[in-house]
């Protein structure tokens, strides 16, 4: 149920969680590998007078966190990167991969803002001094992105070598996490290749939790000749025909004792569930499915499509707790792959939580194949009641 994570932008971003407490004006002082360090952690107000609460009490200010390392000119407070420091950036929270692989990737990151998908806001940086004085630079970067739905995406702070290195990276990921909780995130996500989990630290340091793997499977479209006469047991109703609460319900039911990445369901309200949906690929409603046996609904199938080249992306398949292990989710991840082989679409995809094992038996079984793996670090700010219309 994590939503949106196979975009380009998506691939090259992550999460992060709790904010350090900040009362008045307060000021941290101590030192790393003897050099001299002073946080000043200011209160306030954020823009148009809201105060944004922290993790364990008082309240931060966007400039969350100025850092003075005690050499000339290093006051450095997050802010956004200028157009002419982007690449060195990027540059910089790719600098562990190698130089033919950094290339592309930043070239990359830089044509999504061209592109308008990667807000350039989300992109923070920490200068050395002023360029100038002679005393430029970057001290260290981290990217955030918000993501439709009530969730961010981070891709983890680096900081330039030295003695200060993992508190310039703890301030930056504490003031992306105010950045994004500012704009309305409940939870954020870090999805790292295994090559890259050691990036997670600054993460860890800071809340986030290594949950679980991801992996991505697909399927070609080949399909064994006696499937395509299988009788089904249920009737389908596309997001078109269905009665909207009736199938707003119905998906809300299949996230009760899910296996698929349990620790988000209940974080996000229903409309940021489906806004979220809704903006993973082109929405189609005559891809969403509500699946009904007999008179009652069992279950949802949410299918996504990318036009070029023409792929499918089957973003969720859920079936309410009473009408599980009855073969109803294999009837309805066969009704993706019928729709498909009809639209002339060759290729789909999926998600699956490494440790649902149901699910990964179900898929592999109908012919999807790994391709992929992310591991997923996530941070979590849960809804009351109230907020969830519980």
């Amino acid at each position: 149920m994590l939503q949106g994570h196979k975009t380009a932008a998506k691939e090259e971003l992550a999460a992060l969680n709790e904010l350090s407490a900040a009362g008045p004006d307060e000021h941290l002082t101590g030192k790393k590998a003897g050099v001299p360090i002073t946080l000043i952690r200011p209160t306030g107000r954020l823009r148009g007078g809201r105060p944004f609460p922290s993790a364990r009490g008082g309240y931060l200010t966007r400039e969350t966190l100025m850092v003075t390392d005690g050499s000339p000119g290093a006051s450095a407070t997050p802010c956004p990167a200028r157009s002419e420091e982007r690449e060195e950036a990027f540059a910089l929270l790719f600098r562990h991969c190698s130089p033919e692989e950094r290339r592309p990737r930043v070239a990359r990151a830089l044509g999504l803002i061209e592109k308008g998908e990667l807000d350039p806001e989300g992109i923070v940086v920490l200068r050395r001094g002023t360029r100038d004085s002679g005393s430029g630079g970057l001290l260290g970067a981290a990217v955030g992105a918000v993501v439709p739905g009530g969730s961010g995406l981070v891709w983890p702070p680096q900081a330039a070598d030295g003695p200060c290195r993992s508190l310039h990276e703890d301030v930056l990921t504490r003031h992306v996490v105010g950045w994004l909780r500012q704009r309305g995130a409940r939870l954020a996500q870090c999805l790292l290749a295994p090559e890259e989990v050691s990036l997670a630290a600054p993460l860890l340091r800071n809340g986030f939790r290594h949950v679980t793997a991801l992996w991505y499977l697909r399927h070609e479209g080949e399909l064994p000749p006696s499937w395509l006469g299988t009788p089904s047991r249920l009737t389908l109703q596309t997001y078109e025909e269905a009665d909207h609460d009736l199938f707003h319900a119905t998906l809300w039911r299949t996230y009760e004792g899910t296996l698929d990445c349990p620790e988000v369901a209940g974080v996000r309200t229903l409309e940021d569930v489906l806004t979220g949906y809704k903006a993973q690929g082109a929405f189609d409603p005559s891809l969403w499915w509500l699946g009904r046996a007999g008179a009652d609904p069992v279950g949802v199938l949410l299918v996504a499509a990318t036009p070029e080249p023409p792929v499918w992306e089957v973003a969720y398949v859920g079936v309410v707790p009473e009408a599980r292990r009855q073969g109803f989710g294999r009837e309805l991840l066969l009704r993706a792959l019928l729709e498909a082989r009809a639209a002339a679409v060759h290729e789909l995809f999926l998600t699956v939580d490494g440790r649902n094992h149901a699910a990964w038996a179900l898929y592999r079984s109908l012919g999807f194949t790994p391709f992929d793996q992310r591991e997923v670090f996530l941070a979590l700010w849960p809804l009351d009641c109230g907020e969830r219309g519980v």
